[in-house]
């Protein structure tokens, strides 16, 4: 027969007894965590049913005032939601209490299911929701702004383009006419002067209403009356004229040289009017 010395006995039975203790320590533990749970469980179903009337009449005020159903079927549809959501919670509660790791994955399919009632909610033919006209009014409104501004941006982009374009051409024409006006400022004075237009039937009429004279005659009046041809002063230079100014000035004759000189001329003016008078037979307005 074995003998167990009675030190290792005392050792076992010390160990039995601590993990007897530990054991009936967790077994507590977990029953009263266990219990907490229920409670906990316990206090939110009563929350819900309590809560339970108060959600189904916002349910129905909300379905009724918001999206125009009537009385009767805002209550159906109000408790089709309630119910729905009362088994998603059923749900909830039983994976939390039961530790359930087999229906955890599945969650969002039964939260899918508690909120169906409310994506398959069907309006009754001629109701509107409450404030759905406002809201395609603004929608309407905010998209005519947009276009109204996207019109602004591209009628502005044209406008600029438009402006360059004119202040381009603007600049060559300045251009062209800056180079114009200088080749037209460099032309001689002479040039620019227009030449004397000669009346050919008036100059016929006076040449008919002479009689026509001899060589003699034509070569003395000739001398008597010189023609008076000058040349226009633009174009001779500065200094040329006032040479010709200091010397014409220099053989200025005086005053009684002048007298002489009218003196002679009248003697000879009269001597040819005695001479040629009946020749030429001028009267005035002919000598004028």
């Amino acid at each position: 027969m074995i003998e167990v010395s009675t030190l290792w006995l005392m050792i076992l039975v010390e160990l039995l007894l601590l993990t007897t203790v530990v054991s009936v320590l967790f077994f507590i533990k977990a029953l009263r965590n266990k219990r907490k749970d229920r409670m906990a469980a316990q206090s939110l179903v009563e929350s819900i049913k309590k809560d339970d009337p108060r959600r189904l009449l916002e349910t129905q005020n909300i379905l009724t005032s918001r999206f125009g159903l009537s009385a009767d079927a805002a209550e159906a549809a109000a408790k089709k939601i309630s119910r729905e959501e009362r088994l998603f919670y059923q749900t909830f509660m039983k994976i939390y209490l039961n530790r359930d790791t087999l229906t955890l994955p599945n969650l969002n399919v039964d939260f899918e299911a508690a909120v169906a009632p409310y994506r398959s909610l069907e309006l009754e033919s001629g109701s509107q929701p409450v404030g759905s006209g406002d809201s395609v009014a603004q929608g309407d409104q905010s998209e005519e702004l947009q276009r109204l501004h996207d019109e602004n941006e591209r009628l502005s982009e044209e406008l600029g383009i438009t402006m360059e374009t004119m202040a381009r051409m603007l600049n060559e024409y300045s251009a062209m006419f800056a180079v114009d006006s200088v080749q037209t400022t460099a032309e001689p004075e002479a040039a620019k002067q227009p030449e004397p237009v000669v009346d050919e039937a008036k100059a016929e009429t006076d040449e008919s209403a002479v009689d026509p004279l001899d060589s003699d005659q034509e070569i003395l009046l000739d001398d008597v009356i010189p023609e008076e041809t000058s040349p226009p002063v633009s174009e001779l230079d500065e200094t040329l004229v006032a040479d010709l100014d200091t010397d014409i000035h220099a053989e200025e004759p005086g005053g009684d040289d002048l007298a002489q000189m009218a003196d002679d001329l009248d003697a000879d003016l009269a001597a040819l009017d005695e001479e040629f008078g009946d020749a030429l037979d001028f009267d005035e307005n002919d000598l004028k």
